[in-house]
């Protein structure tokens, strides 16, 4: 008698969904799911519902932007950041006109492990307000290390200062990040934070407003030699501009 060879068993098949149910590889894309996406899954059927609802990791990073930006209050995104339970890691809000101080402050009070602070063109949150925010962060013991604060209103160097010596207490690289001053434009900001800059403003060395820096990123560009009749006409232009503020 020949000896049988083993064969191997196929695995069970996947058990079908109920009639009116969603699919088990649903769930799984959830987390791949952008804010419009995953309030749009919310209003499908109970299950799926209960499911975005529920589960906290989904909403570990939040971003909101247009149309949806026009239409975030305060009370509305309390109520989306409150999902994450307390473990909100990133917040990113392009244009969110009718956000203020005090909401942003109110979400980070029950998400003090925010890490990303996101606020491009939020033209309800001033420079006293996000100062407090990373005030608040900092003696929550948080490790904030991202901010995005173009357009944000009455933000001078004071505030600046006191928001990267914040950020750079304990950690170096935040200081020597910010000395590079190498900074690339993006349109859709919101989404793109690769880069390793802790801080997207800087303080203009001649007029010391607060906006975006850029840099030239040719290599023979990133380092250019003291030059002292250069920085006589770079302190001559900074008095005279300051001379025609008293006019």
């Amino acid at each position: 008698m020949l000896p049988t060879t083993a064969t191997t068993s196929a695995p069970p098949p996947l058990p079908a969904p109920a009639p009116g149910e969603p699919h088990a590889a649903l769930f799984l894309a959830l987390g791949y799911m952008r804010l419009p996406e995953l309030l749009a899954c919310w209003r499908v059927c109970r299950l799926l519902g209960e499911a975005v609802a529920g589960d906290p990791l989904l909403w570990r990073r939040v971003a909101v932007e247009p149309p949806l930006s026009a239409r975030m209050t305060d009370e509305v995104l309390l109520k989306l950041t409150a999902r994450a339970e307390g473990t909100l890691r990133s917040l990113h809000l392009l244009g969110c006109f009718r956000v203020s101080d005090a909401g942003l402050l109110r979400i980070v009070e029950h998400n003090p492990c925010v890490t990303e602070l996101c606020v491009p063109t939020c033209t309800g949150l001033t420079g006293d307000g996000v100062m407090k925010i990373v005030q608040l962060l900092h003696e929550h013991k948080g490790n904030i290390n991202r901010l995005r604060l173009n357009g944000i209103s009455r933000m001078s160097k004071h505030h600046l200062d006191i928001i990267m010596s914040l950020m750079s207490n304990g950690n170096p690289q935040v200081e020597e990040a910010r000395s590079e001053l190498f900074y690339n434009h993006r349109a859709r900001e919101v989404l793109n934070t690769n880069d390793e800059r802790p801080i997207d403003v800087d303080a203009c060395p001649l007029c010391t407003n607060v906006r975006l820096v850029f840099d030239c990123t040719r290599d023979d560009c990133m380092y250019v030699p003291s030059d002292p009749l250069s920085d006589l006409f770079v302190n001559f232009r900074s008095t005279f501009l300051n001379s025609l503020s008293w006019f």
